[in-house]
């Protein structure tokens, strides 16, 4: 396999957030809520596995007791080579995008891990092709947010945040207009002793940088290394949403009896693992 050592450098990140085995649950919480997206799990360097932000929703809607588990506990699994063994990036994106993996780790000779490949730093190489700076975002996005109820406890919407790879949050009116919650919105209130009984409409709102869908995706790129995630302004068309309540029903995240259940259709969740779909084989093979 062709080894690429310059384009190794500009995807692979060499500086991962690195925990023990025996941190505990509540201490990678922590990390989450200042910002971490991803923690590598590591004794002595060697990987034993990742926590990510769906890590922690996969763990609490499992309803066991997270309080006395320790990262080696629940971390999960990912592949890793040496740098000049490394798939090449389509593959990699490919597979990070189908959820296959969400990241692959990179190691020396002697075992060690010296970085990792995620969506997030894949963003750096569409600064290095001119051939991006031409697509936008309304390529990449998709409806991925739910309205909901806001007397919802925290406790369903986990549940059911957790039973699709597509799902990227809800969305409610609040008192003063709409909230949105996401990944990071959960894990920040889960130090609160009563967080299974707390109804949405009592979580605290954040704001979210928001930008238009016409953007290109090397300006987003470039604000998604910054930030874990984007609120996109788009009006998608009754096609596009009739597609993605059948596939929501089909997980039962949708609730045909209740009317507050239904596919948002003019504000959606852009991360970094969304604009890896252009470098997909079917998609490039395609456009």
């Amino acid at each position: 396999m062709l080894f690429h050592k310059e384009l190794n450098i500009t995807i692979i990140d060499y500086h991962p957030n690195l925990i023990s085995p025996d941190t505990s649950f509540g201490d990678v919480l922590k990390k989450m809520v200042s910002g971490y997206d991803c923690l590598i799990v590591v004794d002595d360097l060697i990987p034993l596995g990742f926590i990510s932000l769906q890590t922690i929703i996969k763990i609490l809607a499992s309803n066991i007791n997270i309080y006395s588990l320790r990262a080696k506990n629940f971390c999960e699994s990912f592949p890793y080579y040496k740098e000049e063994d490394l798939p090449d990036l389509f593959s990699i994106a490919s597979d990070i995008y189908r959820k296959e993996y969400l990241i692959y780790g990179c190691l020396n000779s002697r075992g060690n891990l010296t970085g990792i490949i995620s969506a997030k730093s894949i963003c750096h190489y569409f600064n290095t092709e001119f051939f991006y700076q031409n697509i936008s975002l309304t390529e990449v996005i998709e409806p991925n947010l739910i309205t909901i109820d806001s007397s919802t406890s925290l406790l369903t919407i986990i549940k059911k945040i957790n039973q699709s790879k597509e799902l990227q949050g809800f969305i409610f009116e609040g008192k003063q207009g709409l909230k949105i919650i996401t990944y990071q919105t959960i894990i920040e209130h889960l130090f609160n002793p009563d967080w299974k009984a707390k109804t949405i409409e009592n979580l605290t709102n954040y704001d979210f940088f928001q930008i238009e869908s016409k953007e290109k995706i090397t300006v987003v790129s470039n604000i998604l290394l910054k930030n874990n995630s984007l609120i996109v302004k788009h009006k998608f068309s009754e096609s596009v949403i009739d597609s993605y309540v059948n596939k929501y029903q089909e997980n039962n995240l949708l609730n045909k009896e209740c009317s507050h259940f239904k596919v948002f259709d003019r504000l959606s969740i852009i991360t970094p693992y969304h604009l890896i779909k252009v470098l997909t084989p079917s998609w490039q093979q395609e456009y």
